[in-house]
This record gives C-alpha cells, sequence and structure tokens, in this order.
C-alpha cells in the first residue's frame, strides 16, 4: 500500500512542515491499478486497519494524496469513512493537510463522496475549515487553501441543509474559542479571509482569550473603521456573497477594506 501511495502524490504537506511522502513519480494522473487485495475481497486484509504510527487507515491516505479512484475502491468495498486517526482527524481532514487534491483538482469530488462526514469535529472541535486555515500558517499553501475553501463552501452550501447549519459551520469554534476565521487573520491570509467574510463570516465573536477576529482585521490595517457599520446591517442576516470585499487594493464600490499590506 505505502508503495502505491508513494508513487501517485506529489508529496507535499500542507501544513508547512515535513511532508509524509516523498514523490516518486511526478506524474500525478491517477493510477489505474490498485492493489489486488483493496478491489477484491481477501479474508486476510481489513479495510479499516491502521497503516502507519499515525493512526491512519488505507482511506486517510487515499484522501491525503488526492487519489480519487482509491477512494471510490475503498468506499466501494465499505471501508470505515469517517474513522479517526490519532489525532483525531477524519479522512476528509487529511485531504486538505497536502496538496496532491488540489494538484489533482480532485477535491470537489472527494468532498462529494465524503458529503456525510463534511461537518464531523475532530479531538479539538476542529472542522475541516480550521484545518485548511491552519494551513496557511505556511506561505507556499496559500493558492491551495484558497482552493479548498472556495470548493468546501460551494458544496457546504450545496448540500447542507437549513441555512442555520451552515452558518454554525463557518462559525463554529473549537475548543480554544477559535473561529476558522480567527485563525487566518493571525496568518494574514487575505484572499482566504476574503472568501470567509463575502459568506458573511462573523467577525465579533471572541475566543477563549478575548480576542476577535476583527481586532486582528484592524490591528494588521486590513479593515478601514466604517466595516463595523455593514457588519452591524448584516449580523442577524445571513446571504451567499453578500458583497465582495476586496484585499488586495483591487477594490469594489464598497471600499471597505485598505489597500495596503
Amino acid at each position: 500500500l505505502l508503495e502505491y501511495f508513494l508513487a501517485t502524490g506529489d508529496g507535499n504537506s500542507n501544513n508547512g512542515g515535513s511532508s509524509v511522502v516523498s514523490s516518486t513519480s511526478s506524474n500525478l494522473s491517477d493510477i489505474n491499478h490498485q492493489p489486488n487485495f483493496i478491489l477484491n475481497q481477501f479474508p486476510n486484509f481489513d479495510l479499516n486497519e491502521v497503516i502507519d504510527r499515525d493512526g491512519n487507515t488505507t482511506f486517510h491516505w487515499a484522501c491525503a494524496m488526492g487519489d480519487l479512484k482509491m477512494c471510490e475502491a475503498l468506499i466501494n468495498r465499505g471501508c470505515n469513512s469517517r474513522q479517526l486517526n490519532d489525532e483525531g482527524q477524519t479522512p476528509t481532514m487529511r485531504s486538505v493537510l497536502y496538496t496532491n487534491s488540489y494538484s489533482r483538482r480532485t477535491f470537489d469530488k472527494i468532498l462529494d463522496l465524503l458529503r456525510d462526514s463534511l461537518l464531523d469535529l475532530d479531538s479539538q472541535d476542529r472542522t475541516i475549515l480550521h484545518h485548511i486555515a491552519l494551513s496557511t500558517e505556511s506561505t507556499n499553501n496559500l493558492p491551495s487553501a484558497r482552493y479548498y475553501i472556495e470548493v468546501l463552501l460551494q458544496k457546504i452550501t450545496e448540500m447542507v441543509q437549513p441555512t442555520e447549519r451552515v452558518i454554525n459551520f463557518i462559525n463554529h469554534q473549537d475548543r480554544n474559542g477559535n473561529t476558522a476565521l480567527h485563525i487566518l487573520t493571525t496568518t494574514n491570509a487575505k484572499k482566504c479571509i476574503k472568501i470567509l467574510l463575502s459568506y458573511n463570516a462573523r467577525t465579533d465573536i471572541p475566543n477563549n482569550k478575548n480576542e476577535y477576529a476583527i481586532d486582528y482585521l484592524y490591528h494588521n490595517s486590513l479593515l478601514k473603521p466604517e466595516y463595523a457599520n455593514h457588519l452591524a446591517s448584516t449580523a442577524s442576516s445571513f446571504n451567499l456573497r453578500p458583497f465582495n470585499p476586496q484585499l488586495n487594493g483591487v477594490y469594489q464600490t464598497s471600499g471597505y477594506l485598505n489597500s495596503h499590506t
């Protein structure tokens, strides 16, 4: 199994640390030949068996590598798609810790397969949105993080009802009281912040240290003071893409955000 996975991914960790794998192939297209014991039933092979020292299963690895065909094969065989590893992470969360699903552009299809686990929490009460936000601690991961957030929020709004559940997901607080927006403001991930604000992510939620996302935005000179008036007017409503704030100096007519970085 490890030989199979080592030959398929780009090997880039999305958390800024060392990669779990190192690439042995520059070809990012799916391999057509999954191991025979994956495609067919063998009495001595447990699909949900842990295969590494971090408690990951074959399905965790398939998601981390963005390997859509392997994910489909494992689900067809009846694997546990919501099994937690030693860090309390679901396979869905593992898919955003590496850039493979971004390089292959398979993330949307993987989310379709895992639609029942999109709102799951890890052992720290973090959502997959929190994990994407944490990945932006490394600037190398900003393109993949932006892609993941865009695709995830689009899928969530399509799949999850009622709207209140979408709102709760976007503004969910982990054990430290942080929303995904809290984390993104500390890493200064401007384009990702813009996406969350366009979904009306709340900036007025305090974490356990009584810190607010809006304070970070002001401190980093990302928001103009007039934006507070907009927050007050939209605090009780939720609309998808209600306005289009810009953090890179190219403004729409609202002009709530400052131009300098």
